[in-house]
């Protein structure tokens, strides 16, 4: 006989989960004793949050659901904010908590809430377990359903009195793969693809894991490629057929118009979300939009599609690459050269108001994230939090390798940086990962570093240091001309890098010299990037005290 505890254990391994993120409490106590004498890998957190964004960050890099236990209560509304950030995101994760009351319906319990009802309107499903012979099945199949279909989250809570239940040793069978999309929608794909002179695949989170199969498609079709943030990396944007351009941070002019020279459009497991489209920006014309993706929810989404097919995208482009010859048209290169040419300009005058870097002399953004480029290999893993940093790294950095940029999609909460990129190493214990964050995001989640250094990961963190909320502030300073509560100014990243027993940098004039350093250093290395105003936030604050001032007038202010 086994304990409850122990056949949730065995059923996490057999479904291949070989890490849980949590925090160790009085009512998993018996879960976490499970835990410490199975294979798996416990990674223990600073709190909640933290171990669900860890498991955001486990699945966002390597495509394996993520897996986190907490206690019911506190523990549990610290992780709904990962929660709702793993629906935003398409994250798969399996979040494992007790039930918060002994099911007697008894008033005033202990940190009882009604835990179902909140995680209904967080999570992809909920899964209730009161009976010990349910616990293997519960678990195979939250974890299956985590990563099928649209990823997301899945809540399998726990009766309290079943952790510690015997129960008989159970073994479930992992569910089988999708079946492949029917020939009649596959032909009548290919009747259109054949048809048009010039195609453009535009790949979201969906196509991560099948770089190989779109760059195939893509070289078949003589196709153009743009992603998503989400999808940047599924080719390389040093590719010559990528015309990478971050759609997320507005502007598209140009993107709209190439895709209004198309014949057709293809969209590889897209969301088309409010950031993945720069405020739903993007022109995707109907009449050209093929659409596949492997949730019926995103095909009824904002961008109403001439064909959707409902499947699994990477037995699709299986099925279509065995039957689409070669496309005997498509675009040249010089044409392929000149929209990358064009975009590029676009996305550098968004960039206009970068700040300037605090060496001597001062160098640009542009120089920072050269610098930074070079020195990064072509498979590394670059995380951000929420903040003007991300928009920068969105803009400056070409990604060149699946799963390569991870940053928040349309929850964008601050905190996310620290622990993603947490498990995105763990994950990825062979690839370089890269955090850049802002001031305002480590003083927020900074000290969960110290689950870094405790699990001796090698990670480098690049702090834009500029004493405020940066984007916050540029959005009040372009608004009003001033900016108030935004000033995050006092902590001395020095000291608190030995404290925590990591390394600590300060950017200087050799930017290759630091740089490279701090890739390289083992253990948790600190890169302090001080920044200041750009000529664009000067003029910007003039403007936006002439607004100020111009509406004080019309309300009789002086």
């Amino acid at each position: 006989m086994r304990l409850g505890a122990e056949v949730i254990c065995d059923a996490l391994h057999d479904a291949g989960a070989t890490v849980v993120f949590g925090m160790p409490g009085s009512q998993n106590v018996d879960l976490f004793d499970a835990l410490g004498a199975s294979p798996l890998r416990t990674v223990a957190t600073t709190h909640e949050m933290a171990a669900t964004f860890a498991a955001v960050g486990f699945y966002r890099s390597s495509g394996r659901v993520g897996v986190v236990t907490t206690i019911p209560g506190p523990g549990f509304t610290f992780a709904t904010t990962g929660l709702a950030e793993a629906t935003a995101d398409s994250a798969g994760i399996l979040h494992i908590v007790p039930a918060s009351n002994d099911g007697t319906g008894r008033p005033y319990q202990f940190q009882d809430i009604d835990q179902v009802a909140i995680a209904r309107a967080l999570a992809k499903d909920v899964l209730e377990v009161d009976r010990v012979d349910d616990l293997a099945p519960a678990i195979a199949r939250g974890y299956e359903l985590a990563g099928s279909g649209e990823p997301g989250p899945v809540v399998v809570v726990v009766a309290r009195d079943l952790f510690r239940a015997p129960a008989r040793a159970t073994r479930v069978a992992v569910a089988s793969k999708p079946a492949p999309p029917s020939d009649a929608v596959g032909d009548e794909l290919i009747r259109d693809l054949q048809a048009a002179g010039r195609v453009a695949l535009i790949v979201g989170q969906g196509g991560q894991g099948h770089g190989t199969s779109v760059r195939m498609l893509a070289d078949r079709l003589n196709a153009a490629v743009l992603t998503t943030s989400s999808g940047r990396g599924v080719i390389s944007e040093d590719d010559p057929r990528s015309l990478y351009f971050d759609f997320s941070l507005g502007g598209g002019t140009s993107v709209n118009r190439l895709l209004d020279s198309c014949d057709l459009v293809l969209a590889l497991g897209c969301k088309f979300t409010h950031n993945g489209t720069g405020a739903f920006v993007l022109a995707l014309p109907p009449d050209k939009l093929v659409r596949v993706d492997a949730s019926s929810a995103s095909l009824r989404g904002r961008y109403p599609a001439r064909l959707g097919i409902e499947a699994d995208l990477g037995t699709f482009l299986d099925g279509l690459l065995a039957k689409m010859p070669q496309h005997p048209t498509g675009w040249t290169h010089d044409e392929l050269a000149g929209w990358r040419s064009r975009l590029r300009a676009e996305q550098a005058a968004m960039l206009a108001h970068a700040p300037s870097v605090v060496t001597d002399p001062p160098v640009s953004c542009r120089a920072l994230f050269d610098a930074f480029q070079s020195a990064l290999p072509a498979d590394a893993i670059v995380v951000t939090d929420s903040g003007l940093h991300q928009g920068l790294t969105r803009g400056f950095l070409r990604v060149r390798s699946e799963r390569g940029l991870i940053v928040p999609a349309d929850f964008q909460s601050m905190g996310f940086g620290v622990p993603v990129a947490i498990g995105a190493k763990i994950a990825n214990p062979g690839r370089r990962v890269a955090l850049i964050i802002g001031d305002g995001g480590m003083s927020l989640s900074g000290l969960e570093l110290l689950t870094a250094v405790r699990e001796r990961l090698d990670l480098t963190v690049v702090v834009f240091n500029d004493g405020q909320l940066g984007s916050i502030r540029r959005q009040q300073i372009w608004s009003v001309g001033r900016s108030h509560g935004v000033a995050v100014q006092g902590l001395d990243f020095a000291a608190f890098a030995s404290a925590i027993g990591a390394k600590y940098r300060r950017l200087d004039a050799d930017l290759d010299g630091s740089i490279r350093a701090s890739l390289t250093s083992p253990g948790v290395n600190i890169l302090d990037v001080p920044l200041a105003d750009s000529v664009g936030t000067v003029r910007d604050r003039i403007l936006g005290t002439a607004r100020r001032l111009k509406r004080g007038r019309r309300l009789g202010r002086r």
